[in-house]
């Protein structure tokens, strides 16, 4: 049990979901992030012809940058590996002033996938010394039973527990994600996170400081797009700085200078 009061010496950490749609920044963006920098990257490009990109656009020097990118191979090494910086955060150790994780919808993705075969796997066994041959269809093979979904959530909300947990070292975490339009579990909205199921699209965002919408600028260079921390109810948006929300909640996607007024108010 961790124990502190509002006026205690430790640092603040910042725990951030973007999202967007494909190519609109997001993944070049987390350059801007304070390094040591680790990014976990699940999706199957090699990021750094993305970061090299940003890097020149936006006159960052690079080889300046001191960016660790890790590629796990599975949920469980992913986890794992997250739950090992936490000890290390715990125990005073850890390297990194921001970690990234990009990205969560193409994670979840996975772990459908994952579920799905785990699914067939299990059944045609159940079956495969009998006449049935309903699992030998594609329809049976690539689908999730209700119970599934609750399986999926439960996955999702592990790994986004940690990724918040470790920001409470005084740790940046950011994770991006893909836009979705009118999401089934809020169809009021026209624009959030395209995240599958209700159960963890019940909650995530509980376990974000920040979720912005990020936009490519008009006429422009994806590089740097804009990001819209403050919603007019239209989108998700989520904002904990009075100080970002007085100046708009809306601006160039810069973590150095997002970060900087968020924490003048620490």
């Amino acid at each position: 049990m961790r124990e502190y009061t509002l006026d205690s010496k430790e640092e603040i950490g910042t725990c951030v979901l973007i999202y967007g749609e494909p190519a609109a920044g997001k993944t070049g963006a987390l350059i801007t992030l304070p390094d040591p920098l680790c990014i976990i990257s699940v999706e199957p490009r090699d990021p750094r012809r993305t970061l090299n990109s940003v890097a020149s656009a936006m006159d960052i020097d690079i080889k300046k940058k001191k960016i660790t990118i890790l590629e796990p191979d599975s949920f469980d090494e992913a986890l794992e590996y997250l739950n090992t910086l936490d000890e290390e955060y715990r125990a005073g150790e850890g390297k990194f002033k921001s970690i990234a994780f990009d990205s969560l919808t193409f994670e979840q993705s996975k772990f459908r996938q994952d579920l799905e075969d785990s699914r067939y796997e299990k059944e045609t066994n159940l079956v495969k010394d009998t006449k049935k041959s309903r699992y030998k269809t594609l329809v049976d093979r690539f689908r999730l039973e209700y119970n599934d979904w609750s399986g999926l959530g439960s996955m999702m909300m592990r790994l986004t527990y940690v990724l918040n947990r470790i920001s409470r070292y005084g740790v940046y975490t950011v994770a991006t994600a893909t836009l979705m339009q009118y999401p089934k579990w809020d169809r009021e909205l026209s624009a959030a996170p395209a995240f599958k199921g209700s159960e963890y699209g019940s909650v995530f965002s509980g376990y974000f400081d920040f979720i912005g919408l990020v936009r490519k600028q008009e006429g422009k260079e994806p590089y740097p797009p804009i990001v819209s921390f403050v919603s007019d109810g239209d989108f998700m948006a989520k904002s904990c700085s009075h100080t970002l929300n007085k100046k708009g909640g809306k601006g160039v996607l810069d973590f150095g200078k997002i970060l900087k007024v968020i924490e003048s108010e620490n």
